[in-house]
């Protein structure tokens, strides 16, 4: 078997994987969603489903209780043992995305829902296609799941609410009862605010003097940084 990251096994070694799509409303939507989409494209049971990077056995559960002969391959030894414990009639066992000694034309659904975005190279996510496509029988289901590179961007834009306005620099947000923070728009070449505004600060709402904060990082193009406390925010 290819071996992984080290930094991915230590990181799902110590975190619930088990429990991500179960006791988050996001998570939930993303497993209901998912389980939705899946049956509307799957063939009927009893087909041979190979889940992929299939994790602690979330999808292979409902898999097999709707009736399909599910094989679920992880490459974290933790899932795979989850797996068998959560999703009793699911085959689990060590395996990678990239590279397998399954036998080609053998699955009629093959499933990536999570390794696409722990394979960082555009060669791995390839290979891992690659080899979805050898082992799945001719016409057979190939279900891709992948996160875009500016999701984390658009995460945090939501969950910030974060307006257009704000995002230009032409309106101040705040956090209520606690902080008005500024924030401000720092182009690449420049290491001061833009058109000569002052440095941004931070006024508590308890009366506290303002704060001057450093000038951010001029590396990238351009950063959107919001100046209010931590503390503020606790």
């Amino acid at each position: 078997m290819t071996s992984i990251d080290p930094l991915i096994a230590s990181y799902y070694t110590e975190y619930d994987e088990a429990s991500r799509l179960h006791t988050t409303a996001v998570g939930r939507l993303e497993f209901e969603r998912t389980r939705e989409l899946l049956r509307r494209s799957l063939p009927p049971p009893p087909a041979r489903v190979l889940d992929v990077g299939g994790g602690p056995g979330t999808h292979a559960r409902w898999l097999v209780e709707d009736g399909y002969e599910v094989l679920l391959v992880d490459p974290v030894p933790k899932h795979v043992e989850q797996a068998r414990e959560y999703a009793p009639g699911c085959s689990a066992e060590l395996g990678d995305a990239r590279e397998s000694a399954l036998p080609a034309d053998s699955w009629d659904a093959v499933l990536l829902l999570g390794p696409l975005y722990h394979l960082s190279e555009r060669g791995e996510r390839l290979a891992a296609l690659r080899e979805a496509r050898r082992v799945a029988v001719p016409g057979g289901l190939v279900a891709v799941a992948g996160i875009s590179r500016h999701s984390l961007l658009q995460e945090y834009t939501v969950s910030a609410g974060l307006t257009p306005e704000l995002l230009a620099g032409e309106a101040p947000w705040t956090w209520p009862g606690r902080t008005r923070a500024v924030w401000t728009r720092t182009c690449r070449a420049s290491g001061a605010p833009p058109n000569g505004s002052p440095t941004s600060s931070t006024t508590s709402s308890r009366g506290a003097a303002p704060r001057e904060r450093p000038t951010p990082c001029a590396r990238s193009r351009c950063a959107w940084t919001d100046w209010s406390s931590r503390s503020a925010r606790s």
